[in-house]
Order: C-alpha cells, then sequence, then structure tokens
C-alpha cells in the first residue's frame, strides 16, 4: 500500500510539473520572441489580470490551473489574479458537474467567477505585487531571441529527451489516475474527462520541441535550461510530490 502511494504521488508531482514547464516555456518564448506588447500593456493591469485568473479557473479540469501559475511565476499575473483561480476553479469535479447537474452547473461556475473576481480584487488592494521576476524581465530584454548558434548541447538534448518521454507518456495514458474513468457513458465523444487535456498539452509539447529545435544555443541554455528547469523545476515537482504525498 504503502508503494501504491509513493507511485501515485510521483505520477502526479511528474504530470503537474510537466504540463506547469511546458506552459512556462511556451510563455517564456512568446513574451521574449514576439516583443509582447500586448502583455506588457496587460501586465500592468491588476483588473484585467484578476478577470483572466478567474476566467481559467472557470476552464474545466486543470488547464487553466496550469497556465495561471505559469503566469504568475513570470511575474505576469497578481497574487491577487492567481487567488481568484483558484476561487472561481472546480478542477475536475467541473466534469461530474456538467454530467450530473447540467442545468445547475453553469450558474455555479457563475457564482464562483463573481466570487473570484471580487475576492481577487481584494486581495490585490491588501498584498503588493510581488518582484520576484525583475532580474529575468532586463534578461528578457536583452535576450538575442533565436537568432546565434545552433548546436546539439548536453542541455539542448536532455530536455528535447525530456519532452519526448513527456509526450509519450501523456499520449499513452501512463500518467492517468485510476479515478480518471470515473466519468463514462456519454455519447459521442466524452469531453468531460482528462483526456482531452492531455492530448492538447501534447500538442502544445510538439510546438515546444519545435522551439527546442531551433532556438539559439545561448536562448535554449538561458532562458530554458538555467531559468526554467534548473530554478523551477525542481521546486515544481517536490512541492507537489510533499503535498501529495501528505495527503
Amino acid at each position: 500500500m504503502e508503494i501504491h502511494i509513493l507511485i501515485e504521488s510521483f505520477k502526479s508531482a511528474f504530470l503537474v510539473s510537466g504540463l506547469v514547464i511546458i506552459m512556462m516555456m511556451l510563455i517564456e518564448s512568446i513574451n521574449i520572441g514576439g516583443s509582447s506588447r500586448f502583455i506588457k500593456y496587460f501586465s500592468k493591469s491588476r483588473g484585467a489580470q484578476v478577470i483572466l485568473g478567474s476566467f481559467l479557473g472557470t476552464i474545466p479540469g486543470c488547464m487553466g490551473g496550469f497556465a495561471s501559475v505559469s503566469l504568475y511565476t513570470h511575474g505576469m499575473i497578481s497574487f491577487g489574479a492567481l487567488v481568484a483561480m483558484m476561487i472561481s476553479s472546480s478542477g475536475d469535479e467541473a466534469f461530474v458537474m456538467l454530467a450530473m447537474i447540467p442545468d445547475k452547473a453553469p450558474w455555479i461556475f457563475l457564482g464562483l467567477f463573481a466570487l473570484a473576481v471580487a475576492v481577487g480584487f481584494v486581495t490585490d488592494f491588501f498584498v503588493k505585487r510581488p518582484h520576484h521576476c525583475e532580474e529575468w524581465e532586463k534578461a528578457s530584454a536583452d535576450s538575442i531571441s533565436f537568432k546565434g548558434k545552433r548546436s546539439l548541447t548536453w542541455q539542448r538534448t536532455l530536455m528535447i529527451v525530456g519532452l519526448v518521454a513527456f509526450n509519450i507518456c501523456l499520449v499513452l495514458g501512463f500518467l492517468e489516475h485510476e479515478e480518471s474513468h470515473a466519468i463514462e457513458g456519454s455519447a459521442g465523444i466524452n469531453f468531460l474527462s482528462e483526456e482531452w487535456m492531455y492530448y492538447m498539452f501534447a500538442g502544445l509539447g510538439l510546438v515546444l520541441l519545435a522551439l527546442l529545435c531551433i532556438g539559439s544555443d545561448e536562448y535554449v541554455a538561458h532562458h530554458y535550461w538555467h531559468h526554467i528547469v534548473v530554478h523551477h523545476l525542481p521546486k515544481v515537482f517536490m512541492w507537489t510530490f510533499g503535498t501529495v504525498l501528505l495527503i
């Protein structure tokens, strides 16, 4: 029984860490590679951030949560927006509500959204936005983007192998939980499951794989390897693994 708990906790931590890292790398690429005037403007509006966080939380499943954590880690949304996401989110239970109470579920989501926006604004009123990403923003401004030398460095190789392995695990269902097949029986395509999210992130993983292949050595080493894999990945994995194991 103890071994089973360890295995399930590791699978959960591996899954969450992989999805969060994919989102972080894609956001890093968009923010750096595209000059991102919209993102710079959006990052100055706490109201828009709270509304976005509330909206992301309303999305059934965990996708909105992964996106919000990635945006917060990059300093692109406020703490209030992160809190708003957590309040508006029903997680995978949203699928259960849509299947069992489809007439009441939208009203529940709408109520949670309104509550999340209100609490998000109040939170931002009392909690100042952290400045832990200032160094990253300065590095982003000095980035050479995708221009420069390209070679098969050991950092690039490790990330490519890890990403391919993670995508294979997603597509083949190696990371699914035992409870993930509990909701079945709906006619046609079953959108009330985690499977669609796995395929979507596998597709995003292919996009990231292409970026890993075309990025310059300096870009890949600095922004992908040092900033995300070395700095953030161990923290995300250990916190997730420890929390799930404790629960």
